[in-house]
C-alpha cells in the first residue's frame, strides 16, 4: 500500500469515528421523539452510525487511492 494512501487512511479514520458517533447521537435524539419504546431508536441509531462509518471509510479508501496515483 502506498505511503500517501496510508497517511490519508490514518489521518481520516478518527474523523470517521467522530462522524459515526455524532450520527448516532443525532439520530437517536430524533428517533426517541417518534418511538415510545427504547429499543427501536437504539437499533435505528446504530444502523445510522454504522452506515456513516462505512461511507467515510469507503471515501477514505477512494481518496487515498486517488492521491496515491496522482502524487505517487
Amino acid at each position: 500500500m502506498p505511503q500517501n494512501m496510508m497517511v490519508v487512511i490514518v489521518a481520516g479514520l478518527p474523523f470517521a469515528f467522530i462522524a459515526a458517533i455524532f450520527a448516532f447521537l443525532l439520530s437517536y435524539r430524533e428517533y426517541t421523539r417518534h418511538y415510545a419504546d427504547g429499543t427501536m431508536p437504539m437499533k435505528l441509531s446504530f444502523e445510522s452510525a454504522f452506515f456513516t462509518l462505512l461511507f467515510f471509510c469507503i471515501l477514505l479508501l477512494v481518496l487515498g487511492y486517488i492521491l496515491a496515483h496522482m502524487f505517487g
